[in-house]
């Protein structure tokens, strides 16, 4: 929620610039199908659309149902030649097939930001996320901390690079120590909650004796459900309750909301 929020604060400039008197800002999610994530981001547009701007903002939510890098480069490319709409904030599926449509958004004189996803080689004017390396070898540390004597583990990941970048840092730190990883690559949830669960379930049954899964996604909604799993489980994401029973152990790290917001400020 944080996240559009800020950048709707930095928008500010731009639209105070136009001569428009209501501004449509589009936010693109990765897929409309996360609304545990990308429904919040939507929500944190228009509370600052409310408490900060005046009700001057309009927000749009625009996407694909599931994550579709083509036809979300679509989406944002119609809304490059709309009128009607006065900025786009895109959490990107792809960095280098965005950057064209990025880059033409941004010399038709529309401000193009990214959040939770960047692509870096674009001319987009900001990103405001997750450190995702960082945020990896917090995953990958607690499960440590939880069983020092290692085991198998399998990840749970799905689309972008932010989350590649997750996989990194939790390999890296766990390389060396008594924790192995199943398989070669994460199971791919798809960025759906239904999906991912089913990976989560899929491992379990591939690998009997599997000590730990990692999720480098949010699956918060999960959450209830992983209790039957008998594995401990590390998530990212918002923090749910009843985490522990005898049975589990199970983790989550997250974004820092309110120092974010402080170093947005400062």
């Amino acid at each position: 929620m944080l996240f559009v929020s800020l950048l709707l604060l930095q928008l500010l400039p731009f639209l105070v610039a136009s001569q428009q008197q209501i501004h449509n800002v589009a936010i693109v999610p990765k897929n409309l199908g996360n609304a545990d994530f990308f429904g919040l981001a939507f929500e944190g547009c228009q509370f600052a659309a409310r408490q900060e701007l005046g009700g001057t903002v309009n927000c749009w939510f625009n996407g694909t149902w599931d994550a579709d890098v083509e036809g979300t480069i679509e989406i944002i490319d119609e809304l490059i030649e709309d009128d009607n709409c006065s900025a786009i904030v895109i959490s990107v599926l792809d960095p280098l097939a965005y950057v064209p449509v990025i880059n033409k958004g941004i010399a038709r004189g529309k401000p193009v930001f990214t959040f939770d996803s960047d692509s870096p080689d674009s001319q987009r004017l900001a990103y405001i996320g997750t450190d995702n390396y960082f945020m990896g070898r917090g995953l990958g540390k607690l499960l440590q901390d939880m069983r020092p004597e290692g085991g198998r583990f399998g990840m749970v990941s799905g689309f972008g690079d932010n989350l590649v970048e997750r996989v990194r840092g939790v390999r890296e730190v766990l390389e060396g120590t008594a924790w192995r990883e199943v398989g070669t690559e994460p199971k791919n949830g798809h960025e759906d909650i239904d999906i991912s669960l089913q990976m989560m379930w899929e491992l379990v049954e591939q690998y009997p004796d599997l000590d730990a899964i990692v999720g480098v996604v949010g699956l918060v909604s999960t959450v209830h459900v992983l209790y039957s799993l008998f594995v401990r489980t590390v998530l990212f994401g918002r923090s749910p309750h009843n985490l522990t029973t005898k049975q589990h152990i199970i983790a989550h790290v997250q974004q820092d909301d309110r120092q974010l917001d402080e170093l947005y400020r400062q």
